[in-house]
């Protein structure tokens, strides 16, 4: 509901997802459908990096396997993410 308030609001905008915007089908196709959108895709370390840096602990606290989660977890998006429009290494 806000995904589609917004759209209807803007015409043009920057809007910013997180990740996990892909495993919502209903709301990624209608992002396909009304956006130019654009995959920044980044290696697992720059993620877990990226996070770390600002002070978010949640994805090392309690996981040992943290990294290998990471990957898997990316992995599983993969393939939800190439219908985006542009993509960025």
């Amino acid at each position: 509901q806000v995904l589609r308030r917004f759209l209807d609001q803007h015409d043009r905008a920057v809007f910013a997802t997180g990740g996990g915007i892909v495993t919502d089908s209903d709301a990624f196709d209608m992002l396909l459908q009304r956006c130019t959108t654009v995959w920044l895709r980044a290696k697992p370390a720059d993620h877990l990096d990226r996070v770390l840096k600002q002070g978010d602990t949640r994805p090392t606290a309690g996981r040992l396997h943290a990294m290998v989660d990471l990957k898997g977890l990316l992995a599983e998006r993969e393939p939800q993410g190439r219908p985006a429009r542009r993509r960025i290494e």
